[in-house]
């Protein structure tokens, strides 16, 4: 049996009957016995607990804990909470072992074509989300692109390592990548104002998403932010806005805290009205009780990939007041 291993799938070998073994994170109790082979069995054993923790502290990424076990191999004094003490006290920065880890991802990072590296640039963007899962419509939605386009690259990063997959069509970043991916964007991107940019078109992105998802539920509310500048297209059934959300809730929160945090006042206040379903029921699973499943409201084509392109131009004045008046005395507004 011959071992080939690489950075990236080798494709060209499937020909010939290889079978590809993605190296995936390990389970602590692997991962301790990983750096237990490269510093020592009994530095383990001196400090089990650390070495978890360690371990733990990388999410189990392989290359980490071979980066962090030959750091202590390479100072035979050392005991394994030092460099665990180490990574806590670095937690705002990078530690020793940090650098040596972008330093591997900046050789993977070197060998990626441009559209490749400026898509990882705008998932570190992303990175400061702490989005849990992403998929390539709000990539697109942040690039411009053709969300076709942006699945093919995100596979191309897939082969690389430094995405992962974690279903059909949805994506994760290891924390570390996440972290790297971060700095590149930081260092290629030094404008302030472009990283700002592609940041707030993934929140509208989220948002539009919230907003279609939550008028599906419940069409007939009263919105202070007055959604129909985005229902203007197919019919979607209330099942499909209940799903998205359900799928996409710690996005949102998540989503809920950048806006927040950038000072985006409008954003936050039409984020926070369109997560109306689940902070009344507790989460979307119960406020599907009472809605019927067959129920649709106005929205924009093709929900929700609809917003790749949708975050790209302008809509009205986002948190602009609307009288609570009946219907009758008011028309066009939604019925309380």
């Amino acid at each position: 049996m011959v071992l080939v291993a690489g950075n990236r799938a080798l494709e060209e070998l499937y020909v010939d009957g290889a079978v590809d073994v993605a190296l995936r994170p390990l389970p602590t109790a692997d991962g301790v016995r990983l750096l237990a082979g490269i510093c020592g069995a009994a530095r383990v054993d001196a400090d089990p607990a650390a070495a978890a923790e360690l371990v733990d502290a990388y999410e189990g990424l392989p290359l980490a804990i071979r980066v962090a076990g030959a750091r202590l191999a390479s100072h035979p004094k050392w005991t394994i909470r030092r460099l665990v003490e180490e990574l806590r006290d670095a937690a705002a920065g990078a530690s020793q072992v940090d650098a040596r880890l972008f330093a591997m991802f900046d050789v993977v990072h070197a060998d990626l074509a441009e559209p490749l590296r400026g898509l990882y640039r705008a998932l570190g963007v992303l990175g400061g989300v702490h989005f849990v899962h992403f998929g390539p419509e709000v990539l697109a939605a942040m690039t411009g692109r053709p969300v076709g386009a942006v699945r093919d690259e995100l596979d191309e990063l897939c082969q690389a390592g430094l995405v992962e997959e974690d279903g059909e069509d949805t994506y994760r970043l290891h924390r570390m990548v996440r972290r790297h991916a971060a700095h590149r964007a930081a260092e290629e991107d030094a404008e302030d104002d472009r990283r700002g940019s592609l940041l707030r078109r993934a929140v509208r992105w989220w948002l539009f998403g919230a907003m279609t998802a939550d008028v599906a539920i419940d069409p007939g509310r009263l919105w202070v932010a007055d959604p129909d500048g985005l229902a203007v297209g197919d019919a979607v059934p209330a099942a499909a806005g209940l799903d998205w959300l359900d799928r996409e809730h710690a996005n949102l929160l998540a989503v809920l805290r950048a806006a927040a945090g950038a000072g985006w006042r409008a954003e936050v206040c039409r984020l926070f009205e369109a997560l109306f379903a689940l902070s009344r029921q507790g989460s979307p699973a119960t406020a599907a009780r009472g809605t019927s499943r067959g129920s649709t409201a106005r929205t924009v084509s093709s929900w929700p990939g609809w917003a790749s392109t949708s975050v790209l131009g302008t809509t009205r004045s986002p948190c602009t007041r609307v009288e609570r008046r009946s219907p009758e005395i008011a028309p066009g507004s939604r019925g309380a």
